[in-house]
């Protein structure tokens, strides 16, 4: 039904209208005879299921590319939540570093709750197909969050496993590892600019 649509404007009635008027002026005028007329009935049914099927198709064609339209704005919204999940994360964990919470409250932070969050953020990246992010500028983005998140990773695996590390040690590695997450929200500012494009 949509389809035919544009079909029934009041400008296709008002040239069919016409087209009729002129054939009957054409007959009356002429004095067609009965296979004349058939022959011009035939040839103007031809060129209107012409231009109907013209219509049709590129109405079609109209509705694909929207649809594609549409799908892709979906399929780039989905692809910028994941990148903003990832970086809401790392956000919160810079915050915990802001408060200069302690090695041992950090520890215990890092193995009930934010490891999980983290490889799960970490997952969800990588799961994401970089070449389809649309440019350059969001391709380097989401390498740097993604391999940021890594080595925010892979720091806190070496830093649960050393049972005895002194006080400047502990220090290091936090602010370390604070600056991986300044490193991340830098990366994510340049990957947000570039969605806006």
């Amino acid at each position: 039904k949509e389809l035919f649509k544009p079909l029934c404007s009041v400008q296709n009635v008002v040239l069919v209208l016409s087209v009729v008027f002129l054939m009957i002026l054409t007959v009356k005028y002429f004095r067609l005879n009965s296979s004349e007329i058939a022959s011009w009935v035939q040839a103007v049914g031809s060129i209107a299921a012409i231009w109907g099927a013209f219509t049709v198709s590129n109405n079609q064609v109209r509705q694909q590319m929207h649809q594609k339209k549409e799908d892709d704005k979906r399929r780039a919204e989905s692809l910028f939540a994941v990148v903003k999940s990832a970086a809401d994360h790392v956000r919160s964990l810079r915050e915990i570093f802001d408060e200069k919470i302690s090695p041992q409250v950090f520890r215990i932070s890092w193995s009930k709750v934010i490891a999980d969050v983290m490889e799960m953020s970490l997952n969800s990246l990588k799961q994401l197909p970089a070449h389809e992010l649309g440019n350059r500028d969001l391709v380097v983005a989401h390498t740097g969050i993604t391999g940021g998140i890594s080595n925010i990773l892979e720091l806190c695996k070496r830093f649960q496993t050393v049972d005895a590390l002194i006080d400047a040690e502990c220090q290091f590695l936090l602010s370390e590892l604070k600056y991986k997450c300044v490193f991340i929200e830098k990366h994510w500012h340049e990957f947000e600019k570039a969605s806006a494009k």
